[in-house]
């Protein structure tokens, strides 16, 4: 597997829970000229995603319900932010696609984004239900491709290490 040159795109989880999450990050793309939001779903919506007027031609919705729509939504982004009560499949297959990841820092995010050292797993920590820090590190990231690039990478070398060896090492502790 070779990921794709990145876009300038965040991939974004899509919860009912985590409707302040979607608000704040599309209110955000105001900041970020140039930048698109995707935001993607694994289950059938029961409402309208809060998309402000201003930036609708840059966000866009997808169901990803089968891992082709989830790998080639994924493949194209240079970010990912799962939902706060999100699934932690969707992180590990966005650090597999080399995404770099802003997370909260709750169970299931901190298994695969340690929380010793974070951003040599790949991903930014950020305090749940904090959408100050969420922004600083959407921010912080989107002003550095480097930083983009490298988180990628520790992304992708994290990933690699969830094998059926170590998820069956890890059910016997």
């Amino acid at each position: 597997f070779r990921p794709s040159a990145k876009r300038t795109t965040i991939a974004l989880e899509l919860e009912p829970g985590g409707r302040s999450t979607t608000r704040a990050v599309a209110r955000l793309l105001r900041e970020l000229p140039g930048w698109e939001l995707t935001l993607l779903h694994t289950k059938p919506l029961g409402f309208r995603p809060p998309i402000p007027r201003d930036v609708r031609k840059r966000v866009h919705v997808r169901a990803v319900r089968r891992p082709a729509q989830r790998a080639a939504s994924l493949g194209e982004a240079a970010i990912f932010v799962p939902a706060p009560d999100g699934e932690e499949r969707l992180s590990l297959e966005a650090a597999a696609a080399g995404l770099a990841c802003v997370v909260s820092s709750i169970p299931g995010h901190v298994e695969i984004f340690r929380p010793t050292d974070p951003e040599s797993d790949g991903a930014l920590l950020v305090p749940a239900s904090d959408a100050k820090a969420l922004r600083a590190a959407l921010l912080r990231l989107a002003s550095s491709r480097a930083l983009i690039r490298t988180l990628g990478a520790n992304a992708r070398q994290r990933a690699r290490s969830f094998t059926w060896r170590h998820t069956a090492e890890q059910s016997r502790r």
